[in-house]
C-alpha cells in the first residue's frame, strides 16, 4: 500500500491499539505523517462523537431524560453532532499547540505536526466518553466519575506519547503527567462538594415552614429584610408546602 494512501481499516486498527496498548502503539506510531491525517482523524472522531451525542439525544437518554428528553433530544442531538464536530477541530489544533508546550519544558520535539499528530491521537477519547455519556444522567456523580476515569486515561496515553514518540526525557514525563493529572480530580472534587451543598440546601428548603421565614431573615443581610421581601419568602414557603413533590 503506497504511503500516502489513507486506509480506514488501519485507522480503527491503530485507534484501538492506541486505547488498549498505548505504550506499544507510541513507540511504533509513523512521524512522517502530516496535518492532513492529523485533520481527518478530527473529523472522523468528531462524527462518531456526534452520531453517538445524536443517538443519545434521539432516546432521550443522557443528561436529558424523560419528557424533557424525548420532546427536546432530537433538536439538541443535532446541534450536539455539529457542535462535536467543531469541537474535535478545536480541541486538535489546542490540544497540538498545548502538547507542543509540554514536549518543548520536557525536553521533546518540537515539531509542531508530530505534536498535532499526537493531539489527533488523543481524540479517540471523545467518542469513548460520549459513549459513557448514558452514565451522567443516571447519576451526577457517577458521571463525573466515569468522565474522570475516561480523561485520566487520556493522560496516561500522553504520558506514553511524550515519552515514546516525542522523545521526552522519561521523568519530566512523568511529572508533568503527574500535574495534569490533579487538575481534573481537584475540578471534580469541588464539583462534587458543590454539588452536595446545593442538594442539602433544597432539603432544608422543601422543610421549611412559613413560620420560618422571619427566623431566614434573621441571617440575611438588613437591605433584604423589606416587607416585600418577606411577602415574596413567606409565599414561597407556602407554594413549598402545598406542592412539595414538584420542587
Amino acid at each position: 500500500m503506497p504511503q500516502n494512501t489513507f486506509s480506514i481499516q488501519e485507522f480503527f486498527k491503530n485507534s484501538v491499539l492506541s486505547l488498549t496498548r498505548p505504550g506499544e502503539y507510541y513507540s511504533r506510531m509513523d512521524g512522517a505523517a502530516g496535518a492532513g491525517e492529523s485533520i481527518l482523524a478530527a473529523v472522523i472522531f468528531g462524527i462518531m462523537t456526534g452520531l453517538i451525542n445524536f443517538i443519545w439525544g434521539l432516546t432521550g437518554m443522557g443528561i436529558l431524560t424523560g419528557t424533557l428528553g424525548a420532546v427536546l433530544g432530537g433538536g439538541i442531538g443535532i446541534l450536539s453532532f455539529f457542535g462535536s464536530v467543531l469541537g474535535a477541530f478545536m480541541a486538535l489544533f489546542i490540544g497540538g499547540i498545548f502538547i507542543l508546550i509540554i514536549s518543548a519544558l520536557c525536553g521533546g520535539s518540537t515539531d509542531f505536526n508530530k505534536n498535532l499528530r499526537v493531539s489527533s491521537t488523543l481524540l479517540v477519547i471523545m467518542p469513548v466518553k460520549a459513549l459513557l455519556g448514558l452514565a451522567a444522567g443516571t447519576a451526577h456523580g457517577a458521571g463525573g466519575l466515569i468522565s474522570l476515569a475516561v480523561t485520566l486515561y487520556g493522560l496516561w496515553m500522553l504520558y506514553h506519547a511524550l515519552k515514546s514518540f516525542l522523545g521526552c526525557r522519561e521523568k519530566a514525563a512523568r511529572v508533568a503527567s503527574l500535574i495534569l493529572t490533579a487538575v481534573p480530580a481537584i475540578i471534580l472534587i469541588t464539583g462534587l462538594m458543590c454539588s452536595r451543598a446545593v442538594d442539602t440546601m433544597k432539603k432544608e428548603f422543601k422543610t421549611m415552614t412559613p413560620g420560618d421565614a422571619g427566623n431566614l431573615l434573621k441571617i440575611l443581610p438588613d437591605s433584604t429584610n423589606s416587607q416585600e421581601g418577606i411577602e415574596k419568602l413567606k409565599k414561597m414557603m407556602e407554594e413549598a408546602q402545598k406542592n412539595p413533590k414538584d420542587q
